[in-house]
Formats: structure tokens, C-alpha cells, sequence
């Protein structure tokens, strides 16, 4: 999906949420989980900074906020593509910080999970 938004000069994220793929048995494992860690971590504080009664130009405030967070962290720093940007979409800012872990050797929907909590 990201070579296909790169060539066609979108961003993937404006198609898909960010996904971290974890992978246990791969060298990578703890270094994705440390980065969705503090994805997560940097999102929930934001979220839990804002009024519940916010006005849109407050909520878009507190989002450019986290996204500026988000961009300027080391440990979310990598090598980008020009379209690959992790921010978080206004859409994805609404409401709670929900993830859905999917383990990756299942299908049709087995094994999938819900949660708004690092715990």
C-alpha cells in the first residue's frame, strides 16, 4: 500500500490507520513495540489534555500539537518515504485512543482484540 500511495504521490495514511507490525519472532520485535508505545503513549496524552466539551479549532489545536510530538520524536524517526507521514488524521483524534491487535498467522477474523490500554 505504501509504494502504491508513493507512486500515485499520496499519503497512505490518508487511506489506512498506522500500523505497527510486532512480530515476535523477528530481531525488530522490542524496536516496534517501543515505537508503538510511544505512539500510543503521546496519542492518549493529547487525547486525555482535551476538553470533553472542545470546539473543533480546539480539537484541531490539541491534533497539530500531538502531531507535532509525533514527527519531532526520536524513536518514531526513520527513514520516510516523501508520502509516508505518521500523523494522526482528524478523523482517528475523535473519541477514545482504540487499537485493534490482529495476530498475524490467523485469518477471518480469529484472535482479534479491541483495546484502549497499554495494560
Amino acid at each position: 500500500m505504501s509504494k502504491v500511495c508513493e507512486n500515485l504521490h499520496q499519503d497512505v495514511y490518508d487511506f489506512m490507520p498506522v500500523t505497527f507490525v510486532i512480530d515476535i519472532g523477528n530481531p525488530v520485535c522490542q524496536f516496534e513495540y517501543d515505537k508503538f508505545t510511544t505512539y500510543f503513549n503521546i496519542v492518549d496524552k493529547g487525547k486525555k489534555k482535551m476538553d470533553v466539551n472542545a470546539d473543533e479549532a480546539e480539537k484541531k489545536k490539541r491534533r497539530d500539537a500531538v502531531n507535532k510530538q509525533l514527527i519531532s520524536h526520536l524513536n518514531l524517526a526513520e527513514k520516510r518515504r516523501n508520502f509516508k507521514n505518521i500523523s494522526l488524521r482528524d478523523s482517528m483524534f475523535d473519541g477514545q485512543n482504540i487499537w485493534l491487535l490482529k495476530p498475524s498467522d490467523y485469518n477471518r477474523g480469529r484472535g482479534v482484540h479491541l483495546f484502549n490500554s497499554i495494560d
